[in-house]
């Protein structure tokens, strides 16, 4: 059986918009966190009168709260702005299709559209090359076997897959 195309349904959802942030805020965001609460910390010894490991767990704990308040925040404003924009997105050997469902418009993307491509746990996770960044979950429950392996070849030809 040869597939042509592979066509699933997106929408928005809270707890999809969230672990986007979450993913987005781990890979990079959390490492400049560790940094500048390692700083700080150093920078408050003769301000704040406890040990150095105290400081730390202080500063970054609050920015942590801080920063998973303000996704909390911003995923349900995301939300909100964008619940009723559910796509259909066709993938092809030599394009992507994109159709809004609210608006019925339809966009024909190439495979530039999606920057890269990563699999976590049967989870793909396709990075858009738009601001703000944006990126496309897709189960790899919700594909068969046949569409993930053709979907595999196409971001692999397509140079999404790193060796």
């Amino acid at each position: 059986m040869e597939i042509n195309e592979i066509t699933k349904t997106f929408g928005y959802s809270i707890s999809i918009i969230l672990h986007a942030k979450l993913r987005n805020f781990i890979k990079k965001s959390v490492w400049v966190y560790l940094l500048a609460s390692l700083l700080f910390a150093n920078a408050l010894d003769g301000v704040f009168m406890a040990p150095f490991v105290g400081r730390f767990l202080i500063v970054f704990g609050g920015l942590l709260l801080l920063s998973i308040s303000s996704m909390l925040i911003s995923s349900r404003l995301i939300y909100l702005k964008k619940r009723k924009d559910n796509a259909d997105i066709t993938f092809k050997e030599d394009q992507i299709i994109v159709y809004w469902k609210y608006s019925g418009e339809t966009e024909i993307k190439t495979w530039d559209w999606i920057k890269s491509f990563e699999e976590v746990n049967d989870i793909y996770y396709l990075d858009l090359d738009v601001w703000p960044k944006n990126v496309v979950i897709i189960s790899k429950q919700k594909l068969t076997n046949d569409e993930s392996i053709v979907l595999h070849e196409w971001l692999y030809k397509n140079n999404k897959i790193k060796t």
